[in-house]
């Protein structure tokens, strides 16, 4: 088995302030997914870790970023269970289903899903999931590991590319019509459907990320993907999510597609004008430097210490016939949270079925 390196609290990195109470990062999964971290001041080197390991949620959202901003000076523990009277940082209902006092605080991570109406304060991924005054829109992490674009392939577009699981790239580009296409235009098509390639940029000119999933969960996801391609030094293409919108600019520093005819009209573009694809993609890097681990890094470290420590300050106002009720109102939540997930995804379902029906979709939007 191979070792990793571990520090304590005593590392040189990290400052603990007494005056400041640190934040606790609850990891479920904690001793069976990670029993490396043994203690709640453990650390690893990220660059360690095979890229496959990072996939589940909670493993981005949590440990993850307790490595970083332990790495970064931060005062943070990571934990498997919330700390009463204290923040605790959580990824879904599961961790904090421990917590029977109604005295955790609890920020949640809302990933693909309705929101947690139990949390005290939620991180949220897409600009289309409701924000009020206890919630901010986090930069999402980008992929452990990336690994940039050749810079010896210069302006050309030869390769196209496509990574994640087959299944979740839109049917018209699953197609040997959509390939064919683009060999008559001198480019090839890659999917990248192996975890532990997701991280590898190296080959391609073109990243090309387009769902055909219902618009209930389409407004929920990140901007990941096109962060992707803007920090390895690719021109995405990108389908009509949210997120995109929101972050970048259409025909700026990447392309919003619908159809394998927009997209092949694209390329063909860009293979004309080398100018235009280096413009596009420079614009693009530098988009993306806003974007990359320190840019997150920072915004981490400022929401927990300006608005989430503001928040937990009120919330500790608050006397014990309050924390009755909130211990009331989480568990009766905690119960209902598998429910309505379910709920969110057979929704998400029906809504997909009655818009292809239609001839709506993605693509129709």
């Amino acid at each position: 088995m191979k070792r990793f390196p571990f520090v304590n609290s005593g590392n040189s990195d990290v400052a603990d302030n007494p005056s400041r109470p640190p934040i606790y990062f609850v990891a479920h999964h904690l001793r069976r997914r990670w029993p490396e971290l043994k203690s709640p001041t453990s650390w690893m080197r990220m660059e360690d870790v095979p890229a496959p390991r990072w996939a589940p949620l909670e493993n981005i959202w949590i440990v993850s970023t307790y490595l970083r901003l332990r790495k970064a000076g931060q005062d943070v523990r990571i934990i498997d269970r919330p700390v009463a009277d204290a923040i605790n940082v959580c990824c879904d209902e599961k961790a904090g289903v421990q917590d029977r006092t109604g005295r955790a605080f609890l920020v949640l991570t809302q990933g693909d899903r309705d929101p947690l109406p139990w949390a005290d304060y939620r991180f949220i991924q897409s600009p289309e999931q409701q924000m009020d005054g206890n919630s901010k829109l986090i930069k999402h992490w980008p992929q452990p590991g990336l690994l940039g674009r050749d810079s010896n392939r210069g302006n050309r577009l030869d390769r196209v590319g496509y990574i994640g699981p087959v299944e979740n790239l839109a049917g018209p580009f699953r197609t040997e019509a959509f390939r064919d296409q683009l060999r008559n235009l001198g480019v090839e098509f890659v999917i990248r459907d192996k975890p532990a390639h997701w991280h590898d940029f190296t080959d391609f000119d073109a990243y090309l990320a387009v769902r055909d999933w219902p618009w209930r969960l389409i407004r929920t996801k990140p901007c990941t993907k096109l962060v992707h391609a803007w920090l390895t030094g690719v021109v995405g293409l990108m389908g009509p999510e949210p997120s995109y919108q929101y972050w970048g600019r259409d025909g700026e520093d990447f392309f919003q597609v619908k159809s394998p005819d927009q997209a092949v009209a694209v390329i063909r573009h860009l293979k004309s004008d080398p100018e235009l694809y280096a413009a596009v993609q420079k614009r693009g890097f530098i988009k993306g430097q806003d974007h990359n681990e320190h840019a997150v890094i920072q915004q981490w470290i400022e929401v927990l210490n300006g608005p989430v420590r503001e928040a937990f300050a009120q919330w500790q106002k608050v006397g014990p016939c309050a924390w009755q009720a909130r211990r009331i109102k989480r568990q009766w939540h905690r119960l209902m949270a598998p429910l309505d997930q379910k709920i969110f995804t057979l929704k998400s379902r029906g809504m997909r079925a009655v818009e292809r029906k239609l001839g709506l979709g993605q693509a129709g939007r």
